[in-house]
């Protein structure tokens, strides 16, 4: 029996063509803002199951308030 090939949502495939792009890893936010696409974390999930996308590591951002975030880079198969 043949393995069904994975279909992504729009958002989820949009995410991993940014981060395919990227020269960097990136948050969530910044992969947003290059793709204008609001992506959410569950958008990460398919392309982490499939070996796609890896967290990177954390880097720290401004807001009202210093916080570590996730970054995320394509690592394809």
């Amino acid at each position: 029996m043949s393995k069904k090939e994975r279909v992504y949502s729009s958002e989820a495939q949009a995410l991993i063509n940014t981060l395919k792009g990227a020269s960097e890893p990136l948050t969530l936010a910044e992969a947003s803002e290059i793709a204008g696409v609001e992506f959410k974390t569950g958008h990460l999930s398919s392309g982490r199951a499939d070996g796609l996308i890896e967290s990177a590591g954390e880097k720290e951002i401004e807001v009202l308030v210093k916080k570590s975030v996730k970054t995320y880079r394509y690592i394809g198969k």
